[in-house]
């Protein structure tokens, strides 16, 4: 992902999610065994990285 990609965060956001997502839930399943505590898991972390976004907007 190049920071030319990115016009708004809100795409940043999108492409980090789509990239990660059935990763992030794989790992959870394996960790939670529970398909529902997984996508909470997942949704948790997704809304840490929107309110830290600005951080990750910076080392791009």
């Amino acid at each position: 992902m190049a920071p030319s990609e990115f016009k708004t965060t809100s795409s940043l956001i999108t492409a980090l999610f789509e990239r990660y997502k059935v990763s992030m839930q794989r790992i959870a399943h394996g960790i939670l065994k529970n398909a529902n505590k997984a996508d909470d898991a997942v949704q948790d972390a997704m809304i840490k990285i929107i309110k830290n976004i600005h951080i990750i907007w910076k080392r791009f």
